[in-house]
């Protein structure tokens, strides 16, 4: 967790890799912008994104961690790596 459970902003962190998968070409994915539904991801480079974001923060994300609560959007995966660092 975050000294003093402050969040930290891993949102440009997030977002380059998120636009190196992206299904969809895009400089700018909105942060709030749904990743599954507005077909930026799919469940193949979806996989690529989670082995990525493993290796970016020296995780390693378990089954119940993978839920669309958790990586709906550029916005929910910071919300969720704050909640695990």
């Amino acid at each position: 967790m975050s000294p003093l459970n402050e969040n930290v902003n891993y949102i440009d962190r997030i977002s380059l890799i998120i636009n190196k998968y992206s299904v969809k070409r895009s400089d700018n994915v909105p942060i709030d912008m749904p990743l599954f539904d507005d077909g930026y991801l799919d469940s193949l480079n979806a996989l690529d994104v989670i082995e990525e974001l493993e290796l970016e923060f020296n995780l390693h994300f378990e089954m119940e961690d993978l839920t669309a609560e958790n990586y709906g959007s550029i916005e929910q995966i910071n919300q969720f790596l704050n909640s695990k660092l």
